[in-house]
């Protein structure tokens, strides 16, 4: 991995060191990091075949965090494929509950989404551009489909949000304190294969943003509480340093949104937006030139690219508007220059467009719905939850912004592919069985409590 460092002003470099070759590397060798990762990962292997929750939980960390990119060891070794084998082995013994994926609403359409895009594929105009993203995406969700399966219980849901956050929030933590220790940078690299550039990795951190906030209120361990915080103020001059216009925007809609829904509003808009404000301090000159061209996006060539590639494919897909050119969006690249007259090797920057070029308009509408629909159910588990549990909360809250958050930043880039959002999608599903439970008991216990009963409410 390869970060371009740039001070404010007029790009004048004030650093080649990327962010792994930093002073982490004092703290702990190369190969030291490889000799700790690797039985790990091992370990994990082992333990998913007798507890394949854990080997979930194991599958998310390593997706999110990247331990072998920390350990510079990127791709040498199948640990991804390891864990995801071994995890569903071991959840063979939970057949029984397979079809809980099919009768859950929010997993059901993940399930349903699968079939337009696996129909791309196979009548795709090139089909063997496909293959090497679908293959990869196809494994991802069968082993992301084990979230609600395997996650059956409140600490279950708790353990699940906390490992996500705190497993992204490591890669913050490096990119943010990175930034802050030199005194402001550009940060134009990303961090593996989901989290390709600056623009991705920018969108993950705001994701990450209301996941952390929220989810210092589903332990009471000082320290967890402490480190989500830290990745809190992290995220922030990450997003802001990544030169992002569309991580910015997003980061401003999960400030928002945190802010509307705390009972502290002032306060947290106060430590959030200064936060905020001192990231941009450092970077000023760079920042704000590049934040302008949302205003004249026609006289700078990305923001204007994005126009372009915009009106080439919906003009791509009313040519293929039921199948679509293909999954991945590598056919609409080899495509677009028919549409745009001009050569071309770029995506469509946009989600909503691109799996409408790739996968037609049935592919489109059930991605929309697998995104909006959850947004919408949660904000009525929250308020539910707000009513009967308070503590409760935290839980839809950590789960519905992040995918709102993802919603808009996603109209900027092509992230169909991102594996975060199905995470959070099937956290939501997960969620909709586990809050069903918790209804009835609380149901049965007031039950028992007007009948002069004293109930007991096992959340688990």
């Amino acid at each position: 991995m390869t970060t371009t460092i740039c001070g404010s002003g007029n790009y004048s470099p004030r650093s080649q060191r990327p962010p792994n070759a930093s002073t982490h590397d004092i703290l702990i060798p190369v190969g030291l990091r490889e000799l700790i990762f690797v039985p790990v990962v091992v370990t994990l292997c082992l333990i998913a075949l007798i507890k394949p929750r854990i080997g979930l939980l194991g599958y998310l960390w390593y997706a999110l965090m990247r331990p072998d990119l920390l350990a510079f060891a990127e791709n040498k070794y199948p640990f991804s494929l390891c864990l995801a084998v071994a995890t569903g082995l071991g959840a063979l013994r939970y057949l029984g509950d397979f079809t809980a994926i099919v009768r859950n609403p929010i997993s059901r359409v993940v399930v349903l989404l699968q079939i337009p895009v696996g129909l791309s594929v196979l009548f795709a105009v090139y089909p063997a551009l496909t293959y090497d993203r679908y293959n990869f995406y196809s494994r991802m969700i069968v082993v992301l489909l084990l979230i609600p399966v395997l996650t059956q219980t409140l600490t279950d849901m708790r353990e699940l949000l906390l490992v996500i956050a705190l497993s992204l929030g490591v890669v913050a933590l490096k990119f943010g304190l990175y930034g802050v220790i030199h005194g402001g940078v550009e940060l134009v690299a990303g961090h593996g294969d989901m989290l390709a550039d600056n623009n991705f990795v920018a969108l993950a951190f705001a994701m990450l943003l209301p996941a952390c906030w929220y989810c210092r209120s589903l332990t009471s361990r000082s320290s967890v509480r402490l480190a989500l915080t830290g990745m809190i103020g992290a995220c922030i001059p990450a997003i802001i340093m990544s030169n992002s216009r569309g991580g910015s925007l997003s980061l401003g809609l999960a400030i928002l949104l945190i802010c509307r829904r705390t009972k502290r509003r002032v306060l947290a808009l106060v430590m959030l937006a200064g936060v905020a404000g001192g990231a941009v301090y450092l970077v000023f000159d760079v920042y704000v030139a590049r934040m302008m061209t949302l205003k004249n996006y026609e006289q700078e060539e990305s923001a204007e690219s994005r126009i372009i590639h915009a009106k080439a494919a919906f003009a791509m897909w009313r040519d293929y508007p039921i199948l679509g050119v293909g999954f991945g969006g590598l056919n609409y690249a080899a495509l677009a220059e028919r549409y745009m007259g001009k050569e071309n090797s770029h995506v469509a920057h946009n989600s909503y467009l691109q799996m409408l070029v790739d996968c037609g308009v049935f592919g489109f509408l059930l991605y929309v719905g697998m995104l909006l629909g959850p947004v919408i159910w949660l904000e009525r588990s929250a308020r539910r939850m707000q009513r009967l549990k308070p503590e409760w909360e935290a839980i839809p809250r950590a789960i519905q912004v992040p995918l709102a958050v993802f919603m808009l930043g996603s109209t900027f880039y092509s992230c169909c592919r991102m594996d975060l959002p199905y995470m959070l999608v099937l956290s939501a599903a997960a969620w909709y069985t586990i809050e069903g439970r918790l209804i009835m008991d609380l149901e049965t216990e007031q039950e028992l409590e007007s009948s002069g009963v004293p109930g007991t409410l096992h959340a688990g």
